[in-house]
């Protein structure tokens, strides 16, 4: 699901389909930083969670590449094809945060001035809404995923990268935690409250396996540094 919808901030028209990483770091930052609605905490936490994984990824290919390493190459191989899905993954959610925002702020819009009009704008709207709560749910998954991989190469990556290892797990816990308030604010303008509280108690122990991992994870990493 797609959207070319737009909003004219500081006189700069922001698309919600504009391919956020397909340009640089600093124009990215720069849109997180203006008055724009996107991109926002929900594509920083996606990215974040990206970035924990690429970390990842950097220790498992230096272990693979170390002959000091070798007995641990099979673990690092699998985890590096891990790690690299997870990222992908993870980028990818750092845009359809983006679009999933756009969905809700159409909605919004929506005429309402007979209740036909009312019937299909809230309609829409908690289409949107649940769109809205299910993107976030997934950064926290992936991210979660992150930091278990962060526990493993932080236990028998190449000690030359440990410290990576370590803020991978940190990056993780905070894309978990930024997902988690997400999912907090649009689950609880679901009409559905079975749902919205299954999707609050679902990101609740996403966050706590995460810190957990991070915890491990940098208990590992500082061992290792000696």
């Amino acid at each position: 699901m797609t959207t070319s919808w737009v909003w004219l901030k500081k006189g700069v028209a922001v698309h919600a389909d504009e391919q956020f990483l397909e340009g640089s770091l600093r124009k990215y930052l720069d849109g997180l930083a203006s008055s724009s609605s996107t991109p926002g905490g929900g594509s920083a936490a996606a990215l974040a969670g990206a970035l924990g994984a690429a970390l990842v990824s950097m220790v498992a290919g230096l272990t693979l590449s170390s002959p000091r390493f070798e007995d641990v190459h099979p673990q690092a191989k699998a985890l590096l094809e891990r790690s690299e899905a997870l990222r992908l993954e993870l980028q990818t959610l750092t845009q359809t945060d983006a679009q999933a925002y756009a969905s809700v702020s159409r909605a919004m819009k929506m005429a309402k001035e007979t209740e036909e009009e009312k019937q299909a704008r809230t309609e829409q709207l908690q289409k949107a809404m649940k769109w809205a709560t299910e993107v976030p749910m997934q950064v926290a998954r992936g991210a979660e995923k992150v930091a278990q991989l962060a526990v493993e190469i932080a236990e028998t990556g190449n000690v030359n990268a440990i410290s990576d290892a370590g803020a991978a797990a940190l990056l993780a816990e905070a894309a978990v935690k930024a997902a988690q308030l997400n999912v907090a604010i649009n689950a609880g303008f679901l009409h559905d409250k079975v749902a919205g509280a299954a999707a609050l108690a679902e990101v609740a122990d996403l966050v706590a396996q995460t810190v957990e991992a991070a915890e491990r994870a940098l208990a590992a990493t500082r061992a290792r540094m000696g």
